[in-house]
C-alpha cells in the first residue's frame, strides 16, 4: 500500500515537472510563418536570384574622350585682319593703316609708351613720348615733346632708332615719318594744354602708309634723322 502511494506521488511530480518545463520552453520564432505548418515551411522552394552578366560598354573610355575632343566643324586657319586705310591727318591725300594709337591726359614730364607694331617681318617698333611745358617763339604756351623710337627683332636685337625733341603748338598736328625697306610709316602727334593743371593731353597715331612715306605738313613737318 505504501509502495503504491509512492508511485502515484512520483507520477504526479513527473507530470507537474513536464507541464512546467513546457510552459518555460523558449519560442523558436516560427510564428512569422502565419500559422503555416512546419512541414510546408520546410518544403517551400527557395528562389535564388540569378546573377546578371557584367555590363559591356559599347566603347572604351578612351574612345569616348576621343569623340568629345574631335571638332564637329572643320575650322579654317585664322587669317590676319587687314585694317582699312584711313586719311592721315596733316598729310592731304595720303592714306594708311593705323598701327598704334594713344589719347591720354598726363602730367607734364610723364612718359607714355606706344604699342609696338611690326615694320618688317620679325622687326618691331615702339616709341616713348615725354611732353614738357615750354614757351614758343611768339611767347605762347607750348610743348616740347621728347620722342624716342625703339626697334627690336625676334633675334634679340634692340636699339634706339630715333631720339629727337619736337617743339609743338597745342592743337596743331606734328608729323614725322620714316622708311623701312620699301614701306613708309608716319607718326602724327597732337597736344592740348589743360590750363592751371600742369597736365597735357597727348594724342599719337602711327600709320603704315600706302607706298613710300611722303613728307608730312604742319608744325614739325620735317622728317627726323635716324639715330645709328
Amino acid at each position: 500500500m505504501r509502495t503504491a502511494l509512492l508511485v502515484v506521488l512520483a507520477f504526479l511530480v513527473a507530470l507537474a515537472i513536464g507541464w512546467y518545463g513546457g510552459a518555460r520552453r523558449p519560442s523558436l520564432g516560427l510564428e512569422g510563418l502565419a500559422g503555416e505548418p512546419m512541414e510546408l515551411a520546410q518544403s517551400a522552394p527557395v528562389v535564388v536570384p540569378t546573377a546578371r552578366a557584367p555590363f559591356a560598354a559599347p566603347k572604351s573610355v578612351d574612345d569616348d574622350l576621343e569623340d568629345l575632343l574631335k571638332p564637329t566643324v572643320e575650322v579654317a586657319p585664322a587669317t590676319a585682319e587687314t585694317k582699312p586705310a584711313v586719311p592721315i591727318p596733316g598729310m592731304p591725300g595720303v592714306f594708311g593703316q593705323r598701327m598704334a594709337q594713344i589719347d591720354q591726359l598726363v602730367d607734364a614730364g610723364s612718359t607714355l609708351v606706344t604699342d609696338p607694331y611690326e615694320v618688317e617681318p620679325g622687326v618691331f617698333n615702339y616709341s616713348t613720348l615725354t611732353p614738357r611745358l615750354s614757351v614758343l617763339n611768339d611767347g605762347a604756351a607750348g610743348v616740347q615733346m621728347d620722342v624716342k623710337r625703339y626697334q627690336f627683332d625676334v633675334s634679340g636685337g634692340y636699339y634706339v632708332d630715333l631720339d629727337q625733341s619736337v617743339p609743338m603748338t597745342p592743337g596743331i598736328d606734328s608729323g614725322m615719318n620714316f622708311q623701312e625697306g620699301n614701306q613708309g610709316f608716319a607718326s602724327i602727334l597732337r597736344v592740348e594744354l589743360q590750363p592751371g593743371t600742369g597736365q597735357v593731353r597727348v594724342m599719337s597715331s602711327d600709320y603704315k602708309t600706302e607706298g613710300a612715306a611722303p613728307s608730312p605738313s604742319g608744325a614739325g613737318g620735317s622728317a627726323p634723322g635716324e639715330v645709328p
